[in-house]
């Protein structure tokens, strides 16, 4: 048999692609055919029959890829249509659990701020509780220490007054109560007011003999020289008039008298006597000096007291001034107690007052709604007013329309509105 002219034509590698690719094609199209069934299909004249046979194979081939793709085709969309509806049922699911968890986030959040409001106005109650608490028991303690002042005033005399004049009263008045009360050595004497008399002193006492002993009476912490050139000049012109035959100078909150000096005892020369007494005696033992000062003037004007019984006077009256200093002193120790206490209570006051202002810091900082009755309405409005001056309005701000523009782009709560409405003005945001 005859190699056709390609093949001899070929070098050795081309020559074996021919074969390779003969025997492919021959064993495509020869497949399940026996040699006598090729032989005869090869022999025909007709040299078109394996042209045929080979378009045949390929239309065979391409049927076969259209329905392989159509096929594919159809399984991508059927597939694609699946995957669809899955991804969509995925985001139903997702939707539903979206709408289910943020239900549940708004439930647990006003569940929250439920709990949070109702624990705020609990604390709020128990701060105003214990405000008001510590207020009462500050009023208690100040009315206690004025009670205790007030007894102390008593016991050893008023320390404060109102102006010079209602001193003076205070101190006249212990005069005129050493004599209404009765004198020991003279029942019937009497007294006067002279302190309204020009160039006089501020009592005038009469005795049963006829004899005057002018008073004048000085309830200061100092006794200036002043005070004592104005009282030698009341005596003179006392003296000079015959208003009186004795005069005596009392100082009731000082021992200490210029150009006397310090003592506790009566110093007396030609009928003027000086009196200071202790600030810490009592009423009653500075009426007890001062009478006894009176007393032993008028005797040694009238010649009826020896020095004996003067300086046995001036022994007890020592022993009785030492008993009551101690007695004075010991009121002092309870008003430094009760002081103490007092001291006390205003810090816990002044730390529970802060507290509550932290605790509506608080709220207004979480916009916590509570009830009105429970906020601190300057803070409130502080804060307010804070927030509008850095909020950026649309509109702008005009004095006749500027509360309505504030409510409406804000969103403030009817709260707030109440505040813009009835207590902000417009030069309070601008």
């Amino acid at each position: 048999m005859q190699y056709p002219q390609l093949y001899l034509n070929s070098n050795e590698e081309i020559q074996n692609v021919i074969i390779n690719l003969g025997t492919t094609c021959f064993t495509k199209m020869f497949l399940g055919k026996t040699d006598d069934e090729i032989i005869a299909l090869c022999s025909q004249s007709n040299s078109k029959v394996i042209e045929e046979m080979y378009e045949k194979e390929i239309l065979f081939l391409k049927n076969r890829i259209d329905d392989n793709f159509i096929n594919h085709q159809n399984e991508l969309t059927k597939n694609t249509k699946n995957i669809l509806q899955s991804k969509q049922n995925e985001i139903n699911e997702l939707e539903t659990k979206i709408i289910i968890i943020k239900k549940e986030f708004e439930n647990t959040f006003e569940e929250k701020i439920t709990s949070e409001k109702k624990l705020y106005e609990s604390e709020i109650s128990k701060m105003q509780l214990i405000i008001h608490n510590l207020e009462e028991k500050n009023t208690e303690l100040q009315k206690d220490k004025n009670d205790k002042q007030n007894a102390i005033d008593t016991w050893v005399g008023q320390r404060k007054f109102n102006n010079n004049t209602e001193q003076g009263i205070v101190g006249e008045k212990i005069i005129d109560d050493i004599v209404n009360k009765g004198l020991s050595y003279d029942k019937k004497a009497t007294i006067e007011d002279s302190s309204q008399v020009g160039g006089s002193g501020d009592r005038i006492i009469k005795y049963e003999s006829g004899d005057n002993c002018m008073v004048e009476v000085k309830k200061k912490g100092v006794i200036t020289k002043e005070d004592i050139d104005q009282y030698t000049t009341h005596v003179k012109k006392d003296f000079e008039e015959n208003k009186c035959q004795m005069a005596l100078f009392v100082s009731l909150e000082t021992q200490q008298i210029p150009k006397i000096g310090n003592s506790p005892i009566l110093h007396l020369e030609n009928n003027i006597g000086y009196i200071g007494l202790h600030a810490g005696l009592t009423i009653d033992e500075k009426k007890l000096r001062i009478e006894s000062a009176l007393h032993e003037m008028y005797e040694r004007y009238t010649n009826k007291e020896n020095k004996s019984e003067i300086n046995n006077d001036n022994s007890v009256y020592e022993d009785l001034l030492e008993m009551k200093i101690a007695k004075k002193e010991e009121c002092e120790n309870n008003v430094k107690k009760f002081t103490k206490k007092l001291e006390l209570s205003e810090k816990k006051y002044t730390f529970s007052k802060q507290d509550l202002n932290n605790f509506h810091k608080k709220i207004i900082k979480n916009k916590i709604i509570v009830n009105e009755k429970y906020i601190d309405e300057k803070m409130y409005i502080e804060d307010l007013i804070e927030r509008i001056k850095d909020y950026k309005f649309v509109e702008q701000l005009k004095k006749q329309t500027f509360k309505k523009i504030i409510i409406k782009e804000m969103n403030l709560n009817a709260l707030e509105s109440k505040f813009i409405n009835k207590k902000i003005k417009y030069s309070d945001v601008n």
